[in-house]
């Protein structure tokens, strides 16, 4: 029953990471996209916030946090 639980809750944490803006994007798209949407200290604090959220289920996913 455990396992089954650990095994839902990882498939819930990679829906949610398959659902993030990054997902399916190059090392050159992400670049491209940071340079033309991270122009001030508020987009930078919304793209860190995203990325942030990220990396929380890919913690989570690997049972580090």
């Amino acid at each position: 029953m455990v396992e089954r639980l650990k095994n839902s809750k990882q498939r819930e944490i990679i829906r949610e990471i398959k659902k993030s803006f990054l997902n399916g994007l190059t090392k050159e798209q992400i670049n491209t996209y940071i340079d033309n949407n991270v122009i001030d200290l508020n987009s930078a604090k919304q793209f860190l916030k995203k990325l942030s959220i990220i990396i929380l289920y890919l913690l989570k996913g690997n049972n580090l946090q």
